[in-house]
């Protein structure tokens, strides 16, 4: 094993007790059909605008946005991170869209395993899950996007990921 190797390991190892002992870092993989064919990375403001019902579509292609149900940690983090705004604000808005008639709120699945079946089956649509659902269930049938962030494109698995945020261990 090279100096390299060894550094590296050490190096891995105390982060990841570091984590342990802090929380850990829960990250939101943006998730389409495998067959997706538009690109393989999303801007924030535009998912934010497809979540809010002010887009709904990208490149002439019409999307279909999925979200999970209130009280879940993950849309919690997604609402926070690319909608900007709380659970009551977002359903204050979607309560004032519905009376005016502009918009209609995404479809929901109740769990991460649900979003990623509805995901896989339905062309132009679009979800998000937890990083390490994805990695630990390898579903078929998936694509993640990356974030561009400024022009630079940005995957779950990267340390500096910009949906990513830490958890408490309680």
């Amino acid at each position: 094993m090279s100096l390299a190797a060894i550094a590296l390991a050490l190096v891995s190892g105390s982060l990841r007790a570091a984590a342990n002992e802090n929380g850990a870092t829960q990250r939101i993989a943006i998730v389409v059909a495998e067959s997706w064919e538009l690109s393989d990375s999303i801007r924030i403001k535009d998912l934010r605008a497809l979540y809010l019902g002010k887009r709904s579509a990208l490149k002439k292609k019409d999307l279909t946005p999925w979200q999970l149900t209130p009280g879940d940690p993950v849309r919690d983090q997604f609402n926070q991170q690319v909608l900007e705004k709380t659970e009551s604000a977002l359903s204050e808005y979607w309560l004032k869209q519905a009376l005016i008639g502009e918009a209609t709120a995404p479809k929901s699945a109740i769990s991460q395993d649900q979003m990623l079946r509805n995901i896989s089956r339905y062309s132009g649509a679009i979800g998000y899950v937890s990083y390490d659902e994805l990695v630990r269930n390898q579903p078929s049938g998936i694509k993640v996007l990356s974030v561009l962030v400024n022009g630079k494109k940005q995957h779950p698995s990267d340390s500096d990921y910009v949906l990513a945020q830490q958890r408490l261990n309680r």
